[in-house]
């Protein structure tokens, strides 16, 4: 089970083919990148993609990153990157892999933004129906870039506890699913704050508990036989009432991941719609990019029904 960040990308579908390289205004290497985002003192947008099999990434691509609007929106802070993943062209892809394994990249398109370190500070999995929607992700991104920023340098201005109070205001700023990109400010924290008057160090080895619960269930769905079984024994997980509210929504978002893939007729898929609602109203961060994924997989219905029963006929053969 996964953040809902990383579980988002798993809802990817194949069904087009698209040219295998980067567009006009994108590099293709990151460190190039970062270079030059420093020289800049610009923001690094990152696309993961999947560019000949992918068809958010593609839709993505067509809908967006093609466009002219956005590419006068993005030169104003960004520096883009394309980092590509295309079946046909085996040599490029185990070029970018390491910094897929870098960046915990499970599904695609996964869309970063980092600084000029690499630090990562927001983003969105899955598509986006336009620009507009793009923008409101980017744009959040960048505000965190900057509180953290402020907090950090107003934290190097400090001494003692005023000092732990603003790197754990830092530290607090980032979204709870991008926080395991900053492990150096969170160790910093820690060599500072014995006392633990941030409260952070509670409140991660709480998170650190959960995790270790999440791998044990993980371990334990891996065992199933069929998507069926991994559903129920979900379900029966989800039914205990103490489960920390972390772990529910990894476990509802390994339901999400199974009833994508396993959804084939219009009865399955209002249960899917549904449980994307059920998920949004307990996790207020990722509600709007919730309910952006909820208006693709609408457009793409038949598309994904009719995928999913090819798979099944295929399978059955």
């Amino acid at each position: 089970m996964k953040p809902i960040r990383t579980s988002l990308s798993l809802l990817t579908l194949a069904a087009c083919i698209a040219p295998a390289f980067a567009g006009e205004g994108w590099l293709t290497d990151l460190d190039t990148g970062k270079k030059q985002a420093a020289a800049e003192n610009k923001a690094v947008l990152v696309d993961f993609t999947g560019s000949d099999w992918c068809h958010f990434c593609i839709e993505l691509r067509k809908k967006v990153f093609d466009r002219p609007e956005f590419m006068a929106y993005a030169a104003k802070d960004f520096v883009l990157v394309e980092l590509d993943f295309p079946h046909s062209n085996p040599e490029l892809k185990k070029k970018n892999a390491p910094w897929a394994t870098q960046y915990r990249i499970e599904g695609y398109p996964t869309v970063l933004v980092l600084d000029s370190d690499g630090a990562v500070y927001g983003g969105f999995d899955g598509g986006r129906a336009d620009i507009p929607a793009v923008k409101d992700s980017l744009n959040e991104a960048l505000r965190t870039m900057k509180t953290v920023k402020q907090h950090l340098a107003e934290a190097d201005k400090l001494e003692g506890d005023d000092k732990i109070k603003a790197l754990g205001q830092a530290y607090l700023s980032i979204p709870p699913e991008y926080r395991h990109y900053h492990e150096p400010l969170l160790q910093r924290i820690a060599e500072l704050d014995k006392n633990d008057i941030s409260g952070i160090g509670a409140a991660e080895k709480q998170a650190a508990a959960d995790q270790i619960l999440s791998d044990a269930i993980d371990k334990e769905l891996e065992t199933c036989s069929s998507p069926q079984e991994t559903l129920d024994k979900a379900e029966s997980y989800l039914s205990k009432k103490d489960l920390p509210a972390a772990v529910r929504l990894s476990l509802l978002n390994t339901k999400l991941s199974i009833l994508i893939a396993e959804t084939r007729t219009d009865e399955q898929f209002a249960k899917l719609l549904a449980l994307l609602d059920e998920i949004a109203a307990i996790n207020s961060a990722q509600a709007a990019s919730l309910v952006e994924f909820k208006a693709t997989l609408i457009a793409h219905k038949d598309e994904l029904i009719s995928n999913n029963l090819r798979k099944a006929q295929q399978n059955r053969e």
